[in-house]
């Protein structure tokens, strides 16, 4: 995943890896001695961050992904909450244009509105929809070059929406949901190939009601995972990675408060408090989280996740999942790199061989 010792860089592309220092004084050099160098991260799961929203403006999205692009995110899917469908739509249409200018904007994956309302976690219950066929071709027939990733509950939406979905080329993710296992594993036995933040808003697993989780590691899926150290607890963390190391995703869940301390915040339509970093709605109930893609890396590895699976988890294994190609450090690619401290914090950041200033 990652390598160390020295990567030379002249103009946008590395020329040298690993070796002595060329003459020529145009060429930069990225010492990792002691250091790990890897690819760019991806997060494919994001309501927003640094004051930003998911919404339909179109320059507080461009500036959403700037910022995380300049903390080592080179791809990212953005998310959206449950809202009415014409507000979403506004949204879909926005990111159309801004995928134009910012390649690093993948899709947009919809969590919801075909999701339980036992389940709906920090989503407005105003804007839970039955899922029906006519609703869903409804919701994402006009943008289909747009919708990346689709969240529901296999309990909401008529049979043959996933299927739907999978042959218009929408990646569909098991979520916010009551089903059991068995439930669970007939999703993805017809077509869903990821768990939403997994063990949050779904049932856990015990003896003898194992849920959506083991139905996902039984079926192959990709499963993602908020390593905040609040939505779940690191002995899971491990767990998972210890199981299942090639199909764990790290995800942020992250919403507009991330980056910018405690205070009062909204997601979609709900007010939402942060306090000493957590944010919740009134009722008490996790709302998002306020991470970087980089500080689940970090959080990670200091919880017992070598750095080889944490890194892989939030670079190479969302781009597998989302069918995308997994770039290269070697010699003649672009320098598109991060790299990492012992720590595994990031210390430098180069997109196409430029060196983007600290956040």
């Amino acid at each position: 995943m990652g390598t160390q010792g020295a990567l030379w860089i002249t103009g946008s592309h590395v020329i040298e890896a690993l070796g002595p220092r060329p003459e020529s004084p145009a060429h930069h050099l990225i010492d990792a001695d002691l250091q790990t160098v890897s690819i760019g991260l991806f997060d494919t799961h994001t309501h927003g961050a640094l004051g930003y929203s998911v919404g339909a403006d179109r320059t507080e999205m461009v500036n959403l992904l700037a910022a995380l692009e300049a903390r080592g995110q080179f791809e990212t899917q953005l998310s959206t909450v449950a809202l009415p469908s014409e507000e979403i739509k506004k949204i879909l249409a926005t990111a159309r244009l801004v995928k134009q200018e910012k390649p690093s904007l993948r899709g947009i994956h919809l969590e919801g509105p075909f999701i339980g309302r036992e389940r709906k976690g920090a989503h407005s219950g105003d804007h839970l929809r039955e899922g029906t066929m006519a609703n869903v071709q409804g919701l994402l027939s006009d943008y289909l070059d747009t919708v990346t990733s689709l969240t529901l509950d296999p309990l909401c939406v008529a049979p043959e929406v996933i299927q739907w979905c999978v042959k218009a080329g929408i990646r569909v993710a098991i979520g916010h949901t009551e089903a059991t296992y068995d439930q669970a594993r007939e999703a993805f036995d017809r077509g869903a190939t990821i768990l939403t933040h997994a063990f949050n808003a779904m049932a856990g697993v015990s003896a003898r009601e194992p849920g959506p989780v083991m139905a996902a590691l039984e079926s192959g899926a990709w499963i993602e995972i908020i390593a905040d150290g609040h939505h779940v607890h690191p002995s899971l963390v491990r767990w998972l990675f210890s199981v299942a190391p090639e199909r764990v995703v790290l995800v942020t869940d992250s919403m507009p408060a991330s980056g910018l301390g405690d205070g009062s915040y909204h997601l979609g339509d709900l007010e939402v408090s942060v306090s000493a970093g957590v944010a919740r709605l009134p009722a008490g109930s996790l709302a998002g989280s306020t991470l970087f893609l980089a500080q689940a890396v970090q959080n990670c590895v200091a919880w017992g996740v070598t750095p080889d699976h944490a890194l892989r988890a939030a670079s190479e294994n969302p781009r597998k999942a989302y069918g995308l190609p997994i770039p290269e450090i070697a010699v003649g690619t672009e320098a598109d790199l991060v790299v990492w401290s012992q720590e595994m914090a990031p210390t430098h950041v180069l997109r196409k061989g430029r060196l983007l200033p600290a956040p």
